[in-house]
């Protein structure tokens, strides 16, 4: 930090160390009540997975988390906390795939977590990519970039362009 504040543009009567700025105050009309409790609940099924994920570690089922794809049985409010985003939980839950389970699908005895949301951990399907390292079908996919997955062979791809 100290590097880089030496080499931003301020004004003269600037503190001469970062660590003698004051910090900025907050802005109450950027706080959020209804988001700041919708991602708290997001945060306690990620810690619910991490600790699911933990015990396949330990349960030599997995090495680490993005050789994982987890299922997850959720009661009606948190299905559609993370329906909202489905896209996004592979990312919040540092894994290679999430998959949500119908909502009339029965848990699995194995699955672990609450009563509110079940994990059920595997192995992730496909390979994994040298890039990224998340698991996935696509890999291999691309004659040029036969190592990657096809995010990562579109990046290239792009990269070879500019």
């Amino acid at each position: 930090a100290e590097e880089i504040y030496r080499h931003l543009p301020k004004p003269a009567d600037a503190p001469a160390s970062v660590q003698l700025l004051d910090l900025p105050q907050v802005d109450e009309a950027c706080l959020d009540d209804v988001l700041e409790a919708k991602w708290q609940k997001v945060l306690q099924a990620r810690e619910t997975v991490s600790k699911e994920l933990e015990s396949a570690r330990q349960n030599k089922l997995i090495g680490h988390s993005l050789d994982a794809a987890v299922t997850l049985y959720a009661g009606e409010e948190t299905r559609r906390l993370l329906t909202g985003l489905n896209a996004d939980l592979s990312k919040i839950f540092i894994v290679s795939q999430v998959n949500l389970a119908p909502a009339e699908a029965a848990r699995p005895r194995e699955a672990g977590g609450t009563e509110e949301l079940g994990v059920a951990v595997a192995p992730a399907a496909g390979a994994k990519c040298e890039r990224c390292w998340i698991y996935s079908e696509s890999v291999g996919q691309d004659a040029e970039h036969g190592q990657l997955c096809a995010r990562c062979a579109g990046v290239m791809e792009k990269l070879s362009l500019e």
